[in-house]
């Protein structure tokens, strides 16, 4: 016996829902505590093609506590629905009444977890209903962020997507617990934290309903002086291959050589001569209802694999220190030393010819643009004054915040950098550390020592203020310098610059990074020497996890203010 699911909404069956009887919907609810109904954290309706078995609801829930329950549990149920009854669902109205999904089956339902209401916000359409889309994992060309739709898995791949996109606010407590990441990872094959656009949303996963496997693959023509490119299609049970069309592109040394369409026969098998080698091939397959139903970008054929065997000859083991303190640890390894490496080549690889010159100088070329991208710059020794710059035109780009994070930083670099900003506004946050003031003058990581200065512990002065060559009293000027730069970015009238230190005897900073807006670039050096020696500057690609380290470091350091008041406190300490 068949039962509503839902209040749905009235619109007429798409044509391409004629191909599917039934559907699996996985469903993942999020109750905060102190909230009055669940919310819709993710959510799939998996169309199943008519040569797969009617499925099954599952007995119950599953959950996930939020941190032992204090933000709430997370709830898990699958439900089988038919195919007309799921895309009713799945378009319900999110404003008046949306519920969880009830079993087509009434001996399946359960009144206590079926047609319960949901706290839900608007649901965007994407893209407009009833058409549906097929994910391209990545640009045919310059690679991407991998596959837009993980959650498709691999039963029901290739499949085509529509996509009802809710509000992805409030859900800050599951993204931060890992078991409930892992939890939604297991149960819909997503990772929420990395694909956080499907917060608060539903998925349709409608897979192919007519092509069950497509081979594609390369073989030497009859004659020999060329080749064949092959394809061979198989339909599903009860399905043919009629109306479907076979478009098929082909790249050779940066060209699109072919972009052909051709009637896949009903036998499946479509034979393409070529004259040459095939370097990359790709296709898309459509249908006159379903639209593209298959695609594969152009990738070139294996056509050789190499390997290289080597036998083991003996197993060293190394024992060293972890640090270079004298209290460190030591720590092990082995190493397996191998000898009698054979190289050896299986397949026959195509002639290149001068188009392998073509890969070569396209790969330079890729290389040096991706290199751009980072902001790939290398200072000679000497080149102070380019480094300078290079750091003073970013500074000056900043827009909402920079920060500049150097356990070395001191009053020059206020005076060198902090001054380049344009926008007086933004918002500065200087990351330093106990080494811009306590180090040697030779930059090494140690506090000023009493062969350096001079002095002994027993020593005094009977002087309020400490001789000019003691440690104390370099400290000290080192502090009074930096408060005299800081005092003229206030006249200045910048009013957002701020200072921190990291005052622990070692600083757990030790990279230099600067951070304007949302981009960060990793400093091969400190500021006070960058372009005196060989450095080397990288922007970070995924600059949001720095970003978080360093507001995280940011919370751990103690003002300046505070730094320099223990520092006098100590010194008056001293002179008592």
């Amino acid at each position: 016996m068949m039962g509503a699911s839902t209040e749905a909404s009235a619109t007429a069956a798409p044509a391409w829902s004629n191909a599917y009887d039934w559907a699996v919907v996985r469903l993942i609810t999020h109750f905060a505590a102190g909230s009055k109904a669940p919310r819709l954290l993710f959510g799939t309706v998996s169309l199943l093609s008519k040569d797969r078995p009617r499925p099954t609801s599952v007995t119950g829930l599953e959950t996930c506590k939020l941190r032992s329950g204090r933000d709430g549990k997370l709830f898990f149920r699958r439900t089988a629905l038919s195919a007309i009854d799921a895309i009713n669902w799945y378009r319900s109205d999110a404003e008046t009444r949306f519920v969880t999904p009830v079993p087509s089956l009434a001996g399946e339902v359960d009144p206590k977890l079926d047609g319960v209401p949901l706290a839900l916000t608007e649901l965007a359409d994407d893209p407009h209903w009833p058409s549906l889309g097929l994910p391209v994992a990545a640009d045919w060309d310059l690679g991407g962020p991998g596959n837009p739709a993980p959650f498709i898995g691999s039963g029901s791949a290739p499949a085509r997507i529509h996509r009802r996109f809710g509000s992805a606010d409030k859900f800050e407590s599951v993204l931060q617990d890992a078991n409930a990441i892992e939890f939604v990872k297991r149960r819909l094959h997503i990772d929420v934290l990395a694909y956080r656009e499907y917060l608060g949303s539903l998925t349709l996963i409608a897979p192919d309903p007519i092509i069950k496997t497509i081979r594609n693959f390369i073989a030497e023509d009859k004659t020999g002086r060329g080749e064949d490119l092959v394809f061979r299609f198989v339909p599903r049970p009860g399905q043919t291959l009629a109306g479907l069309q076979l478009t098929v592109i082909e790249k050779r040394a940066n060209l699109l050589s072919r972009f052909e369409t051709t009637p896949i026969p009903s036998d499946g098998l479509v034979v393409l001569r070529s004259q040459l080698p095939i370097q990359a091939s790709g296709y898309v397959v459509t249908h006159p209802t379903h639209g593209v139903i298959a695609d594969q970008p152009p990738l070139p054929f294996i056509r050789t694999i190499n390997m290289n065997v080597g036998v083991a000859s003996r197993r060293v083991k190394v024992k060293a220190p972890m640090s270079e303190t004298h209290k460190s640890a030591d720590a092990s390894y082995e190493v397996v030393e191998s000898s009698h490496e054979v190289l050896s080549t299986h397949g026959l690889a195509a002639p290149m010819t001068t188009v392998a010159r073509v890969f070569e100088s396209e790969a330079r070329r890729s290389r040096q643009a991706f290199a751009r991208s980072l902001g790939q710059t290398w200072f000679e020794d000497g080149q102070r004054e380019a480094a300078l710059s290079f750091i003073r035109t970013r500074i000056g780009r900043g827009r909402t915040q920079v920060i500049i994070a150097d356990p070395y930083f001191g009053a020059n670099q206020i005076m060198q950098f902090v001054h380049a900003i344009r926008d007086i506004k933004v918002d500065i946050f200087v990351l330093t550390s106990r080494l811009a003031f306590e180090a040697s003058a030779d930059g090494d990581d140690s506090e000023l020592t009493q062969q350096e200065t001079g002095t002994s512990d027993t020593s005094a002065s009977s002087s309020d203020v400490p001789p000019a060559h003691s440690k104390e009293s370099k400290i000290l000027r080192r502090l009074h310098e930096f408060q005299d730069a800081l005092e003229t970015l206030e006249r200045r009238g910048v009013p957002n610059a701020r200072v921190g230190v990291l005052a622990g005897r070692n600083p757990p900073l030790h990279d230099r990074f600067l951070a304007v807006d949302d981009d960060v670039w990793f400093l091969g050096n400190s500021l006070n020497a960058l372009g005196d020696r060989a450095s080397l500057i990288l922007k970070v690609p995924d600059s949001e996890p720095v970003l978080a380290r360093l507001h995280a470091m940011i919370g751990t350091s103690v003002s300046f203010e505070d730094y320099k008041s223990s520092r006098l406190h100590r010194q008056d300490g001293m002179r008592t």
